[in-house]
This record gives structure tokens, C-alpha cells and sequence, in this order.
């Protein structure tokens, strides 16, 4: 499936709805489990957020956040949909959130979604699980690492090929287990092993991360979306900036489930590539990562 080659689908933001976006900090998380559509920028990688939370909750059973290392330049992406709503997906956010400020600078994300089942698998004696998507992009290489417990795969947008394609550990494989179960969502079964795999992504790329409410988007004679249509639906969103893209998408997902009354979150994370580099952190920036490292400050 691929877009007018004619046309980029992506063009560089200006202005729009989602709001200013906020320029991430060294050992910086940003996010939460609320409604919010917010954009926030790190190096060689920008992020627009829009999540919709079950009849308006203060608090849904998605969560989003998205973490900066002490130089600044390895952002860290986390989407998850927890079984439930509310406060069973708010524990999960802070458990979450603990981690990431923990791992902030740990390569090997596949043992950090590990560590995730695992404490999920005992605090909730097996009842609860969630799906979860973590990504990893480093600013010195253009390299963005994946790994996937039981979430809807991402989509890829190229934009030397004008193609949206979906994405999963069969592209540029970096480590495979197969023996064993691999890949199951959070909470489900102790011990699971999670894959690990990177793409490259050039200059204007995208990448789109989201949760199952718009797959499983039904119309009146019951037919899901499903991962195709939305793939088709993508790649008809034609030169649109980021937060024109996400609110095209977001009417063409509603526009098709017209008749489903949905009782689910829904959070759409769309990544793209900014064409800044690496950067040197301010002298405030190195103190706060020394004060981090010592205790002094809370992350």
C-alpha cells in the first residue's frame, strides 16, 4: 500500500491544534494515563500525543510516556494499553514510570519489558495484563530499537518511497529467540522473552505507534478495521503535517466505527524524524544529570 509518489505524507509542523511543542530536557519524562494531545520534541525525533480516554475519564488504560537519558540524546517511547481502566491502569503507569526513571540509559529494552511482566505477572497474581510498545531512538545514529509485548504493530512511513508499511521484528532483526514463548503481553506468563530489532530511519520518516481501540473500529455490518484497512487508511492521508495527519486520521477512524459506541482508550503516538543531530548539553542540563546521579534530584 503507498501514497502518490508525487506527494510526501508528512511535511514539516507548523501551527495547529495539538498546541507549542515542548522541547524534552536530559532525564526528562513526559506523559500519563489522561486524555492529552500535546507534542513534545527530542533530538532528531519529534512526538505528537493524542489520547482519548473510556466516557472521559480522568484517567484511562492507556498509557504514553516518553523519556530522555542524561546526555539527551537516546529518547526513549513507551505505549501501553492495560486490561482495565482507571486506577488498575494508573498502578501500571506509576510501576511504568518507575522503570523508565530507572532505565533511562539501558540499551537492552527487551530485559526491561521483561522486568515489566514480571512485576505485573506478581503484583496482580495473573488477574490483569497489558500490551505495551517500547522505542528506543538513538540521535548519534538515526537508529530507532523495538520491542513489542502483544501490541498492534507500528507503521512505517518512508519517505524515500512515499510508502507507509507495517513494522515488526522480521526488518533488520538484531537478536531472535526462538525457543520458548516470545512477544506475549505484559503479565500473562513468567518466564517470556521479547525481541529487539531497529530500523533506520531517514530523513522525514515517520513512524506510527497506537492502540487497539482504531484496529478494532467496527462498522454497521460488524467488520473491524482491522491492521489493513487502517494501513489503507494512512496511506490515503496524503502531504498533510503531523497534527493535520493525526486529526485526518482520528475523523477517518470515527467516520468508519460511526455505529460502534467504543469502550475502549484510544491513543495515537506518531514519531518523526526532525533532521536535527546530536547536541551538547547546556551546563544546567550536566548539573541536573550530576544531581540525578547523586540523588539531589528527583527525575
Amino acid at each position: 500500500m503507498h501514497t502518490d509518489r508525487s506527494q510526501s505524507a508528512l511535511t514539516p509542523s507548523s501551527p495547529a491544534p495539538l498546541g507549542a511543542m515542548h522541547a524534552m530536557k536530559c532525564l526528562e519524562i513526559w506523559g500519563g494515563t489522561g486524555a492529552t494531545r500535546g507534542a513534545v520534541s527530542t533530538p532528531g525525533l519529534d512526538a505528537w500525543v493524542s489520547s482519548s480516554t473510556f466516557h472521559n475519564d480522568e484517567r484511562g488504560g492507556d498509557v504514553y510516556y516518553v523519556s530522555t537519558c542524561a546526555s539527551g540524546n537516546v529518547a526513549r517511547f513507551a505505549l501501553a494499553d492495560v486490561a482495565g481502566h482507571g486506577a488498575e491502569a494508573s498502578a501500571f503507569s506509576t510501576a511504568l514510570r518507575g522503570h523508565l526513571r530507572r532505565n533511562m540509559s539501558t540499551p537492552d529494552q527487551s530485559a526491561l519489558m521483561r522486568d515489566l511482566s514480571r512485576d505485573m505477572l506478581r503484583t496482580t497474581d495473573g488477574a490483569r495484563f497489558a500490551t505495551a510498545l517500547l522505542a528506543t531512538y538513538f540521535a548519534t545514529t538515526g537508529q530507532l530499537i523495538l520491542t513489542n509485548a502483544g501490541h498492534p504493530r507500528p507503521m512505517w512511513y518512508r519517505a524515500e518511497h512515499n510508502m507507509w508499511t507495517a513494522l515488526d521484528h522480521d526488518t533488520d532483526l538484531i537478536e531472535d529467540d526462538p525457543e520458548g514463548l516470545t512477544d506475549l503481553p505484559l503479565g500473562v506468563i513468567e518466564p517470556t522473552e521479547y525481541h529487539q530489532y531497529a530500523v533506520s530511519l531517514g530523513e522525514g520518516d515517520a513512524v506510527l505507534l497506537y492502540t487497539d481501540a482504531l484496529v478494532e473500529a467496527s462498522d454497521r455490518d460488524g467488520r473491524m478495521l482491522g491492521e489493513s484497512g487502517l494501513l489503507e487508511m494512512v496511506s490515503d492521508i496524503k502531504h498533510r503535517d503531523p497534527d493535520t495527519f493525526l486529526e485526518r486520521l482520528e475523523a477517518g477512524v470515527d467516520a468508519f466505527g460511526a455505529a460502534d459506541e467504543s469502550e475502549d482508550d484510544a491513543t495515537i503516538m506518531l514519531l518523526q524524524r526532525n533532521g536535527g543531530g546530536p547536541r551538547d548539553p547546556s551546563l544546567a542540563e550536566r548539573f541536573r544529570t550530576i544531581g540525578a546521579m547523586l540523588g539531589l534530584v528527583r527525575v
